[in-house]
């Protein structure tokens, strides 16, 4: 029979070798963290590294002072040594390191890192931990440079420009590449104004104010008086007391760091600005012309004749109410017109000669003549615009006497019977006009059987008198004959003394009575 298979014995590793195996296992890993340790650090980049500055964080443009730079790196820099840059800002005093009397004198603190100093233009470079000097590692390695140390004639001097943010930029090379570049966040300064030594009165844009030219209706120029230090700079506001010159408006306030011009009437002035005595200053000269165009005034007398003229003016003003002596409105056409009060819309008639009016430099001076008499409201008005003045009150009394009349004009009469006839005195116009002194008028007719009677019918007259202050009289006519043709009659001024009224005549047509 085949010899059955035998089963494979596994050969166990010994306890004495696994020992040995884990030992160099753990040498391997020792040597690998040794080495590690060992391996030299690594070096610092360009660009790297921390700054800050210390001194005054804002400076005026008129002070001097010390500034430290103090750098920080935060990584190896070669054993042969690295190089930071501090580069002061333009227009600050040139760094030196030459004389320490002298203004911007440089120095620096830490003089184990520091193998060499060297300064070009505005530029200070340090070669910081090259041998022999101690390497410039960190921690606990740092560098300040004294920029103006020494204080007093030795000080620095910033920019004579006001700059919120004045940049002392730092570069680094810590490995010596030739290229040094910028550290991440550079340490800064403010620079100020200096002291108040000049005022300037300015607009609201902060720009020196020299010749304006305004109209009336620009009521909304706003001055400051703003203050300057040595170099020009823009300082603070400066309380003052204002004024405008020339008539031609007011400053509000009259004091105050600012104010308003109110333009009221064309001309020529200045503003002026005075804080005391200590500070002051003026405007160039302010043209002021009139506005728009806003409206009519007139003016008239407060009484006046008929057929008579009387003087009215004419303007178109501004809402200052200054003449409009140019532009639209100035020639503006107008017409004169009446109203029946001083308020109401009722029109009124005083049959006018000519109620036009045409405006040259935004002003007429003429008259006018009303035929008629009355109470009357007179305005002036441009169609164009709609603009009407305010009314005034012209009394418009009767013209002198001028002639006479009789009414009826015409006598209707019946054989027998009297008719009362008026006479009457007028103006030129016909409006009805007292004599001053009584007038003693001749009575006429061509009618034989006619005859005059007294009002009461109890005498015959020949003559009518009108009394002195009175405008009329009366009398009777009576005919006792029909007229085959038209009879006259007529009232006659005869007595050669003025006013010399004329004739007054009326035509007489008598008819049959009833018989008796």
């Amino acid at each position: 029979m085949p010899e059955a298979a035998q089963p494979r014995k596994t050969r166990a590793i010994p306890t004495r070798r696994r020992t040995r195996m884990r030992a160099a296992r753990d040498a391997v890993l020792a040597m690998a963290l040794l080495g590690a340790a060992l391996a030299p650090p690594a070096l610092a980049s360009p660009g790297t590294g921390t700054a800050i500055i210390l001194g005054p964080s804002a400076v005026a443009v008129t002070d001097s002072s010390i500034w430290t730079i103090q750098y920080t790196p935060t990584e190896n820099f070669s054993g042969s040594g690295g190089t930071i840059d501090i580069v002061i800002p333009p227009g600050w005093t040139p760094p030196q390191t030459s004389n320490p009397t002298s203004p911007g004198y440089v120095n620096w603190t830490d003089a184990n890192y520091v193998s060499s100093v060297t300064i070009t233009g505005d530029t200070i470079r340090l070669l910081l931990g090259a041998p022999p000097q101690d390497p410039f590692q960190p921690p606990g390695a740092s560098v300040s440079v004294l920029y103006g140390a020494g204080g007093g004639h030795a000080s620095a001097h910033p920019q004579t420009t006001v700059q919120d943010t004045v940049y002392f930029n730092v570069l680094s090379d810590p490995t010596l590449t030739g290229s040094p570049a910028p550290i991440p966040s550079s340490p800064w300064v403010s620079v100020i104004a200096g002291r108040v030594v000049s005022a300037t009165i300015v607009d609201g844009a902060d720009a020196a104010v020299g010749s304006l030219v305004r109209t009336t209706d620009q009521d909304t120029t706003q001055l400051f008086l703003r203050g300057h230090d040595a170099y020009g700079n823009r300082t603070r506001l400066i309380c003052a007391d204002w004024t405008l010159s020339g008539g031609v408006g007011g400053a509000v306030p009259a004091n105050g760091t600012g104010t308003a011009l109110r333009l009221d009437t064309p001309g020529t002035g200045y503003a002026i600005a005075d804080s005391a005595g200590v500070w002051s200053d003026s405007t160039g000269a302010i043209s002021v012309v009139h506005g728009a165009y806003a409206g009519l005034e007139m003016t008239a007398p407060g009484s006046a004749s008929a057929g008579t003229s009387f003087p009215v003016t004419a303007r178109s003003r501004d809402a200052d109410g200054n003449t409009i002596t140019g532009g639209p409105g100035s020639a503006a056409s107008l017409t004169y017109i009446a109203f029946a009060d001083s308020v109401g819309p009722a029109p009124a008639d005083p049959n006018l000669v000519s109620d036009a009016a045409a405006l040259s430099s935004g002003a007429y001076s003429g008259s006018l003549a009303a035929r008629k008499p009355g109470a009357f409201y007179f305005s002036v008005i441009d169609s164009a615009t709609g603009f009407v003045s305010s009314r005034h009150r012209v009394a418009v009394s009767p013209g002198g006497p001028d002639r006479i009349a009789l009414r009826p004009d015409t006598l209707r009469l019946t054989a027998g019977v009297p008719d009362t006839v008026t006479v009457r005195v007028t103006d030129a116009f016909g409006n009805r006009s007292p004599v001053s002194a009584s007038e003693t008028l001749t009575l006429w007719t061509d009618r034989p059987a006619g005859a005059f009677q007294n009002v009461a019918g109890t005498a015959t007259i020949f003559e009518v008198t009108i009394p002195a202050g009175a405008d009329s009289a009366r009398f009777r006519f009576r005919d006792t004959q029909t007229t085959t043709a038209e009879g006259r009659l007529r009232a006659i001024d005869a007595n050669g003394n003025p006013p010399f009224l004329g004739t007054a005549g009326a035509p007489v047509f008598t008819a049959p009575n009833v018989p008796a």
